[in-house]
């Protein structure tokens, strides 16, 4: 009887002290979660104030007009379906930054504001003398709240998935991103969508923790439980969020993707657990799944629900939203934006502004074209999570986190970096969390190996014992190895030489002159490389150089196996020749040039898919100003003055 009471006393003394330290755990989590939100907004906050007035900011704070039109009720007002961008831009940040600004006492009652963006966008200093700096500042704050929520998401996402550590680095890291900096502390909807987009990652892991949790304890729970459960974590939470996310922007659907594809991936692993784990029903297995797909259909529906222009024909009309889309890019492809039309492009594009930019706090490589110790920790961090995670597979356990955040690099990695269509930063913004992520995790496990190793050669001298030099120099020659293999990969897949000189200006003339001029003779002779290294000539005034590059370019991309795909790209070049011509004082080439990319561009409104006023009116424009610099060429006498 005294034993088993003392038995008992020990017990509860055990079980004490670990809910003492389950408490205290708790208490600097949450501790440490305030301090990063806090330090998140006050960094944003106070950059927010020294961040130049963008044209875009004035943009957006006309649209806060809908806010006011959809929850007054006035959802058959004509404006949904006449304006352009009521059409084409989900309205969810428009109500968002709409209630900041109703709230602070400004409200945006009228269009009048987006029709001058429409005729000063272009001149920034006239545009921003109508509209007030206070309602400027005013509207960051929306964006600059949301840049600390997605600080405190990572922070969140690695304590949750047991990497404390991680999660904090992380944070670090992209709170010092400078791309992030600027897109937090504007008056936009980036920092809108990275939020949700990053939020609907910790929905997915809360979701599969839950399920698989309850479901192999099915048995402790009534079947309302089970099922109440999982409507909540697995349908109306990700369904608000997902339809929040697509809502802010369309390619915000990609969080719908990513929790479909982790539901199904992490149910079909459970089949494969342990069998002293108490095992999941199939039955169950089914549910965790399906609800996931009610999930999405419920976003599908909030997501109608919120956008008066869906009211009717609510997919017709979105099929019609993307192709004018299409269209509406071709134009931003040929003014102002350089586009990117091969893969190429878009991966390296990424991968610069990611990891290669030479402000980012981990590119302390600044001068070297080829790599970054962002990227290389990236990589580090990638191969820990496949490692562990097919260490965990072989052991039939449940890979959660290693699997999620697999997912949420592949999903959005590979859906933003082929859909990004010309060379704007703020589009590729939504992957910065993911590579902070990777690059926090590769920091901590090379950090994490490279103190096990000192502690263990440590240890061996103070026993007076052989150390063990096989197994230090395998283990180093083993990450030398990966190291050499992800070289290898980034050198064959990540092709700087395709980008604009315009886009990596800040590795200077010499290095990228020489950069273009190895790559023309190292390799099969490419197009985009001769417009490049055309675009680098012009810009140093070596206009002799930009026009052979030009016209040697424009004959490759005429070829019949390039000329679909390098035909947007042709007309950006063509112009940039006629400039060229212009500069040389070869007025009558350049008339000849400019007359036949105006036939071009006639070509290609012609054969615009949509007959969008808008967009037809934009080319109108563009082919009237081009037109206007045609008559001058041609009207100008031989020696009159350079033709502006």
């Amino acid at each position: 009887m005294y034993k088993l009471l003392r038995t008992k006393i020990k017990n509860a003394k055990k079980l004490s002290q670990s809910m003492n330290s389950i408490s205290r755990k708790s208490t600097l989590d949450l501790t440490l979660a305030i301090l990063i939100f806090i330090a998140s907004f006050s960094y944003l906050y106070y950059g927010s104030k020294s961040v130049h007035f963008h044209p875009d900011e004035a943009h957006k704070i006309s649209e806060t007009y809908y806010y006011h039109l959809f929850f007054n009720g006035d959802v058959a007002n004509t404006d949904w379906h006449n304006d352009f961008y009521a059409r084409t831009n989900p309205p969810v940040g428009k109500y968002i930054m709409g209630a900041l600004l109703d709230i602070q006492g400004h409200k945006i009652t009228s269009l009048d504001l987006q029709c001058k963006f429409e005729a000063l966008w272009q001149k920034p200093t006239v545009l921003l003398n109508h509209i007030s700096t206070e309602v400027i500042f005013d509207a960051r704050l929306i964006s600059v709240f949301f840049g600390a929520f997605v600080c405190l998401c990572i922070y969140i996402l690695g304590t949750f998935s047991g990497n404390q550590s991680v999660g904090t680095v992380a944070a670090l890291l992209l709170l010092f991103n400078p791309l992030f900096k600027i897109y937090c502390s504007m008056a936009m909807t980036d920092s809108i969508l990275m939020a949700f987009m990053t939020l609907s990652i910790l929905i997915s892991l809360i979701y599969i923790h839950s399920a698989s949790k309850i479901l192999r304890h099915a048995q402790l729970y009534s079947q309302k439980q089970i099922h109440g459960r999982l409507l909540i974590f697995g349908t109306i939470l990700p369904g608000v969020i997902i339809a929040l996310a697509t809502g802010t922007k369309l390619n915000g659907a990609l969080a719908g993707f990513q929790f479909l594809i982790s539901a199904a991936g992490c149910a079909f692993m459970l089949l494969f657990t342990k069998k002293n784990e108490n095992p999941i029903p199939k039955r169950y297995i089914r549910f965790l799944f399906g609800y996931a797909v009610l999930g999405v259909g419920l976003s599908i529906f909030l997501f109608i629900s919120i956008n008066p222009y869906l009211y009717s024909d609510a997919f017709i009309k979105l099929f019609q939203t993307l192709t004018v889309y299409k269209d509406w890019m071709q134009k931003q492809m040929l003014h102002p934006g350089e586009p990117l039309f091969l893969w190429q492009q878009k991966v390296a594009t990424v991968v610069y502004y990611q990891f290669i930019f030479s402000e980012l706090p981990l590119c302390i490589m600044k001068q070297s074209v080829n790599i970054s110790l962002g990227f290389i920790l990236f990589s580090i961090g990638l191969t820990f999570t496949v490692k562990i995670m097919w260490k965990k597979l072989k052991q039939r356990q449940l890979p959660m986190a290693e699997f999620i955040g697999l997912v949420w690099l592949t999903v959005y990695g590979i859906g933003i970096t082929f859909w990004i269509p010309v060379t704007w930063p703020r589009y590729i913004l939504p992957l910065s969390p993911v590579c902070s992520w990777f690059m926090a995790l590769g920091l901590c496990a090379m950090v994490r190996s490279l103190i096990q190793i000192v502690i263990k050669i440590a240890n061996t001298y103070r026993n007076h014992e052989s150390i063990k030099q096989s197994a230090i120099i395998y283990a180093m020659l083993k990450m030398a190895l990966a190291a050499i293999i992800l070289l290898l990969l980034y050198s064959g897949f990540v092709k700087l030489e395709s980008l604009p000189p315009r886009t990596i200006s800040e590795f200077g003339f010499d290095k990228l002159d020489k950069l273009y001029c190895n790559k023309q003779s190292s390799e099969k002779l490419e197009a985009n490389l001769l417009f490049n290294h055309g675009d680098l000539m012009m810009r140093s005034k070596s206009f002799d150089k930009a026009v052979s590059l030009y016209e040697q370019g424009l004959k490759l991309a005429a070829q019949e196996k390039q000329r679909k795909l390098f035909f947007i790209k042709s007309l950006s070049i063509e112009y940039k020749l006629v400039n060229t011509f212009i500069a040389l004082g070869h007025y009558h080439q350049a008339a000849n040039f400019l007359n036949n990319h105006i036939k071009k561009l006639s070509l290609i409104k012609e054969q615009l898919k949509t007959n969008d006023l808008k967009i037809k009116s934009e080319f109108d424009n563009l082919i009237d100003s081009r037109t206007n610099l045609l008559l001058n060429l041609r009207n100008r006498n031989s020696k009159n003055k350079p033709v502006k």
